[in-house]
């Protein structure tokens, strides 16, 4: 028998684009990591409004009109998600508890960036309105905090900014 205990060996993580026919599974994965870490800081109200925003046709509607969804995936489940809108505000980015701080977030972050900056040469910056329990996250990737924290139809979040570089020519 072998003693030594085993390494746990780093699966292999696909990034690619949502698509519609998963949006059931996005919206199911999402409700699952913000139940887990962001409502039990939120209202009845706030909770009510976040999941109306992730609702699967809800997120359909969106991706018509200037947004768009990253996927992370392992072994064919959902690991983590982001969705852009209007190629500058980070609106939502997901990762499941089992695969937090393995740099999935930042990988997902990093492709929203190319994608944008393919839409706008000239970005100078990307928001996002982080739920206070994220804003460590989000510094960890950079982020500055530019306000205090709101609540908007219950919804906690602290406006933050990551400043791009500019390209240089």
């Amino acid at each position: 028998m072998d003693s030594m205990p085993r390494k746990r060996l780093r699966e292999k993580v696909i990034y690619r684009s949502g698509v519609y026919g998963e949006l059931l599974i996005v919206s199911a994965f999402i409700a699952s990591v913000f139940n887990h870490f962001v409502a039990p800081d939120y209202d009845p109200q706030g909770t009510h409004e976040f999941l109306k925003y992730i609702h699967p046709t809800a997120i359909g509607d969106r991706l018509k009109h200037n947004h768009f969804l990253r996927v992370a995936e392992v072994n064919q489940q959902i690991v983590g998600v982001l969705e852009m809108r209007d190629y500058h505000h980070l609106s939502l980015l997901f990762v499941a508890r089992s695969h937090q701080r393995q740099g999935i977030a930042k990988k997902l972050f990093s492709q929203a960036i190319a994608i944008c900056q393919q839409h706008d040469q000239d970005l100078a910056a990307i928001t996002v309105n982080s739920a206070p329990g994220a804003v460590p996250a989000y510094q960890a990737m950079h982020f500055q905090i530019i306000g205090e924290e709101q609540v908007k139809n219950g919804i906690r979040f602290i406006p933050m900014q990551y400043e791009l570089k500019p390209k240089s020519e």
